[in-house]
């Protein structure tokens, strides 16, 4: 994922939660890559690499505030996010 993907994302995430009713709302998107190599005696024994993606969505609204973090990143992951996040809002108070 490049950097414009990423914004892309925070961006889709704070459409879903002003049309889901949040007065307010927050996203950031966080994109780690990891690289391991290992050797022994000069020769490589094991390389691992990783990729993390996540984003974060913190909503405000009527005084409420929730927050969620999520690693799926798709389309429905991204609605599913939004409407657990709502859930969340109407049982806590700021």
């Amino acid at each position: 994922m490049n950097e414009t993907r990423a914004v892309e994302l925070a961006s889709e995430a704070l459409c879903l939660a002003k049309r889901a009713g949040a007065q307010s709302a927050e996203a950031s998107v966080s994109v780690a890559r990891r690289f391991h190599a290992e050797a022994r005696d000069s020769v490589v024994a094991r390389l691992e690499g990783s990729t993390g993606k996540s984003l974060f969505l913190r909503v405000f609204r009527d005084g409420r505030k929730a927050s969620l973090s999520t690693s799926d990143l798709s389309p429905d992951g991204l609605r599913r996010s939004e409407e657990h996040t709502s859930e969340l809002q109407s049982h806590h108070d700021l």
